[in-house]
């Protein structure tokens, strides 16, 4: 996995509100994962896969994740490659075991 094109910052001045960046994953097998986000959350940074808003029966937004990854091990290698990538002199938080990926 690598990072395909670099990073890039939100391009309007609008409140992103916790978003740092975009980016694009390229897999060992070529297969290139875009929307991918580098976001400032409430326990540290994370990496948040595509979604895709939509409507719940109340008419709020919600949204719908595109990727999963289901092995937190895997998603913890992601999340430290991405940060290292992204900001070489931060240490990512990651994930303890018990709790839930944060996307």
């Amino acid at each position: 996995m690598k990072i395909d094109d670099g990073f890039r910052k939100p391009q309007n001045d609008g409140d992103w509100g916790n978003i740092l960046a975009y980016f694009d994953i390229r897999t060992s097998d070529d297969i290139i994962i875009k929307g991918c986000e580098v976001v400032q959350g409430a326990k540290g940074v994370f990496v948040g896969l595509p979604t895709k808003p939509y409507k719940d029966k109340n008419g709020d937004t919600k949204y719908r994740k595109l990727i999963w990854v289901d092995n937190k091990a895997e998603y913890q290698k992601i999340l430290a490659e991405v940060i290292r990538e992204f900001d070489p002199h931060h240490e990512p938080t990651l994930v303890p075991a018990d709790e839930d990926i944060p996307f």
